[in-house]
């Protein structure tokens, strides 16, 4: 998928451009299916709870350029939704990394559109075949009085944000959009982003 950017569209979806072209063009968001052949509609959901290899586009040092990683997301837990990811874009924190000391390897993308793939057994607001949004934080404490008071981002133990940040429930760290699915607490999942528009046009609404 990090070799197609200069290719015209096809069947396959799409062409991802590369930071050069998003800096020439300006663009504060560019919204583009992530995998060859990953469309729109809904999708087979993987067979079991996890956890799942997974397809991303990553760097592996501050000096590499985005490339093929293989990453695994975690198993679905009771809380937790599986998204088949549709759409990523490109914030311009992703490209010149405004996250803090970046962890590595690291697969950016805190603008997210994808639909439900799978549920946990305590999820009350999505369904296989819904449309779900991620943006930039994942987790948080869920207990401190900021987390109480819907101020997840302010979290006063640590808000735990979609790449390249402690990842609290399985250890090591998280990974973002730029990938084909994606496992997240059900709290942190935005419903219908589209809102009877393009889906693409959601991404920018979650950032």
């Amino acid at each position: 998928m990090c070799n197609r950017r200069n290719e015209s569209h096809d069947e396959h979806g799409p062409a991802v451009p590369d930071r050069r072209e998003v800096l020439r063009a300006g663009a504060a968001l560019v919204a583009a299916p992530l995998l060859v052949g990953v469309t729109a509609r809904a999708q087979t959901p993987p067979a079991g709870n996890g956890p799942y290899a997974t397809r991303a586009c990553g760097a592996t040092s501050a000096k590499s350029p985005l490339g093929p990683l293989q990453i695994q997301r975690r198993a679905l837990g009771p809380n937790d939704v599986l998204l088949d990811l549709l759409y990523c874009g490109i914030c311009h924190s992703d490209i010149h990394s405004d996250w803090g000391p970046t962890r590595y390897p690291v697969v950016p993308g805190h603008e997210i559109v994808g639909r439900v793939g799978a549920v946990g057994s305590k999820v009350t607001k999505f369904r296989v075949g819904d449309l779900g949004g991620v943006g930039c934080m994942v987790n948080s404490c869920g207990t401190c009085e900021n987390c109480l008071a819907d101020r997840e981002q302010n979290c006063l133990n640590g808000t735990t944000f979609t790449y390249a940040s402690e990842d609290r429930i399985s250890g090591g760290q998280t990974f973002g959009g730029y990938s084909d699915k994606m496992v997240v607490t059900e709290k942190f999942v935005i419903g219908d982003t589209a809102q009877g528009r393009d889906q693409e046009a959601g991404t920018g609404t979650v950032c």
